[in-house]
């Protein structure tokens, strides 16, 4: 079996722990280390499905069908929490860790980061943040009753309207670590002076007023990899009605 990042390894054993029928990933080492423990593999978004299914019956929600899930390794826990079918939220464990091991936990994990997402990261909110668990929801622009976009100050209020309210900066990467099966983007584009499609934005307050300063992170996966991306924009950029958000349930 070959050697697994940390991460990796949580997952396969939460997988054989749990007697699920498949492990979803896009990793190469891991996929070989769940064959070898006789799992199907799938890539979610790929349609690529485990021997025996059909080209749509992907069974995401086989890989952990429980709310809560708490794993021991060393003097670490590892909280993966997943809700069962039909279920619109997810509750997520973030904070407890100082920057450079959470920055290790991202590189191990696979995920990509860009400049802005650098410059987030650096900020001094990520020293050593305090654990906390929150339970979020998706909802699209025009979910949040703006049917013509909004801006992100607007976006914000229309969430809280609805009884949802913004997640902390601190847990941006955090959420990219739980939203393992985000699907593929549509397109390759990662820069194009626009929200980019098959982005999931992170509903945070801008830490900054500088409009030069990133204001928050989003959730992308292009090409089998996935990003956390910082993003900039300025108080009267609009958000497309397709755009979809992460919030805190309030």
């Amino acid at each position: 079996m070959p050697h697994l990042h940390t991460l990796d390894a949580l997952h396969l054993e939460a997988a054989m722990r749990l007697d699920v029928e498949a492990v979803p990933t896009y990793d190469h080492r891991l996929g070989e280390a769940a064959r070898a423990a006789g799992l199907d593999v799938i890539a979610p978004g790929s349609g690529v499905a485990p021997e025996g299914a059909g080209a749509f019956d992907l069974r995401p929600m086989s890989i952990l069908p429980i709310e809560h899930l708490t794993l021991a390794m060393e003097d670490r826990t590892c909280e993966v929490a997943r809700v069962s079918r039909g279920s619109e939220n997810m509750s997520i464990r973030f904070g407890g860790q100082p920057r450079a091991e959470l920055l290790e936990v991202l590189s191990d994990a696979g995920v990509r980061l860009n400049a802005h997402a650098e410059t987030l990261l650096s900020d001094p909110m990520f020293d050593h943040p305090a654990e906390r668990t929150i339970d979020v929801a998706i909802r699209s622009v025009l979910e949040l009753g703006l049917p013509d976009g909004g801006t992100l100050a607007q976006v914000i209020e229309a969430g809280r309207s609805k009884g949802l309210d913004v997640v902390p900066l601190v847990a941006g990467p955090y959420m990219r670590l739980a939203f393992t099966q985000q699907a593929q983007a549509p397109d390759s584009v990662l820069s194009g002076g626009r929200a980019p499609s098959g982005s999931i934005h992170i509903a945070s307050r801008p830490p900054r007023d500088d409009v030069e300063y990133p204001k928050g992170f989003y959730l992308r996966v292009v090409d089998g990899e996935s990003w956390l991306r910082g993003y900039r924009c300025d108080g009267d950029y609009v958000f497309e009605p397709e755009l979809r958000f992460l919030f805190a349930c309030a």
